[in-house]
Formats: structure tokens, sequence, C-alpha cells
């Protein structure tokens, strides 16, 4: 029989679940995108959700209910399982572990988050109760729960834990058959950085670029996207720097200078041209004296 979790009593995104005879129970707290999507993946490939709480109740129920677990209230959720991940907010994953602390942890092993930026540091509570602890990223950019649960498979995974958090995080990734790689904690910021850069950035740099787009009447779809496409395509067959084009890469200081003129009315977008051709020009292959030209040009005259 499925009971209702307390409403608001934390925040969507940790679960439990069940590995099979041979295995380990798991459970789920939260049913948000990545975490709903990860559990129907985990079924798929075999293993047993055991359990699912979430302040959103009735997302719980229609998690628990498509996995056939229970959705219980989180005070139970790592008595009803050895393997609990935390799936929560960033600025959650304390707290929430905290909180199941207070209630103790039963027959759980080890408790995971899935946090990209934080390290398994947060997860203090288990560690001093002898449990494993590890975070467990994917890397990818999960917009929605069906997308997720297609990209989920083919993404790569980061570790990072005590030792017994790491062996318990690659036997499930293994069973899985996810690739992945260990990360040391003090690293794991960097690697968030250049993951935000990766893909958010991205997505401001391409909002960018459909705001003039569409200024002169075109839509995205009528070449942009295709340009975009293209450009990565070429980063990952070529490498980076092996598919700079343009004026930059051309060292065509009169176009750079056009273009910053048709900037002027958006002095933050200048702004970001500026630095973003300054990057660009470190990826040139340019002599020095028209590196220093255009460096000048952008506001950089002591570049190097």
């Amino acid at each position: 029989m499925r009971q209702k979790t307390p409403s608001g009593m934390l925040p969507e995104g940790v679960f439990v679940w069940k590995w099979g005879k041979a295995m380990n129970r798991i459970g789920l707290i939260g049913a948000g995108v990545v975490g709903s999507a990860l559990a129907d993946w985990l079924a798929k490939q075999g293993f047993q959700i055991s359990a699912v709480s979430s302040r959103n109740q009735r997302k719980a129920e229609q998690l628990a209910g498509r996995l056939d677990a229970e959705a219980m209230p989180w005070q139970q959720v790592a008595s009803a399982c050895e393997l609990l991940f935390i799936a929560t907010a960033d600025d959650a994953i304390a707290k929430v572990c905290a909180n199941v602390a207070s209630y103790g942890f039963g027959g759980c092993q080890a408790v995971f988050h899935l946090s990209g930026a934080l390290g398994s540091e947060i997860l203090a509570p288990a560690a001093q109760a002898g449990l494993g602890v590890a975070s467990i990223h994917p890397l990818g950019s999960f917009a929605e729960l069906e997308q997720a649960r297609e990209l989920l498979p083919h993404c790569w995974f980061t570790i990072e834990g005590n030792s017994k958090g790491i062996v318990w995080a690659e036997r499930v990734l293994r069973q899985l058959g996810a690739r992945f790689r260990q990360l040391e904690r003090e690293k794991k910021p960097r690697y968030h950085l250049a993951a935000v850069f990766a893909s958010n950035y991205l997505l401001s740099l391409l909002s960018v670029a459909a705001e003039l787009w569409q200024e002169l009447g075109l839509k995205p779809e009528e070449g942009l996207w295709q340009l975009a496409d293209g450009t990565i395509a070429n980063a990952r067959k070529y490498g980076i720097g092996s598919s700079l084009t343009g004026p930059i890469k051309r060292g065509d200081l009169e176009t750079v200078a056009l273009h910053m003129a048709q900037l002027k009315d958006k002095p933050c977008v200048l702004r970001l041209y500026r630095q973003l051709g300054l990057q660009a020009l470190k990826l040139s292959g340019l002599g020095a004296e028209r590196k220093r030209s255009l460096a000048t040009l952008l506001g950089k005259e002591d570049f190097k």
C-alpha cells in the first residue's frame, strides 16, 4: 500500500533503488526530470525501484506507479533501502542528508547525490555514520523527461567520494553499462564550470545570434541553427582551433571594426563581442603584429 509524502517536508530529488537478489535495494526521494529518467533507466536495465519520495506527491505517486514501487514519506526511505540517492537541487542536498540522518539510516550502505558542482563532503552525516558517500553526475543537458530518458544512457558520468562510496557507485554504473570517470573532489567546481560554458553559456551565445538574426526579419531555422550545428560538428571532427573561421581567423581588421560599429547601441553585446574576439584571437594562429592590431581594436593593448 502506498503512503503519502508529507507536503513541503523535502525538496524534490532523492531516490532509492532495489538491485535484485544478488544486489541491493535502491530508493528514490524526488521525482524531477533527472531522477525520474534515471529511475526509468535503472528499471529498464533490470533494477527494482522499491521506494520513491518527493515533495510533489503527485509526481512521486506517478513514478512509483510506473515502476511498481512504493511512494512513501522521506523519513522511511533510508530504512527501506541499501543505496540512497539524493537528487534534489544543489542547495538542498546537505539539508536533506542531515534530515535523513536525524531519523537514522537503518540498513542503508551508501548515499549518493547527483550534483555536478558539489562534492561528496556535503553528505558528511552519512559518512560519519560509516556509510559510503559519493557524487554521481550525469553530464548532459536535460530539458524534459522524454529527452532525458533517451540521452541519459549515452552520457558520461563523473564519480567522486570516499572509498566505500566509489565502490558502490562503480557497481551501479557498470551494471547500467554507463561510461564514467573518477574526479577528485577539489576539481568538481572547475569541471562544472566547463560544463556551464559548454551548455548554459552556449545557449546565451545562441540567444544573442538569434536576436540579431530576428532583427533582420529572419528565423533562426533559416540557416542559423544549421551554422551552429556545423560548427559543433567541425569542432568534434577537426578540433576547436582548426575549426575557427571568420574575420579574426583572417586578421580582418575592417570587418571587426564594422561589427563593433553595429553594436554601439548594444553595449552589453559589444563587451561580449570584444571578450569572445580576444578568445578567438588565441586560436587564430595569426602573426604577432596582426594579433596586436586586432587586440588593440578589441580594447586589449597588453594582449599576449
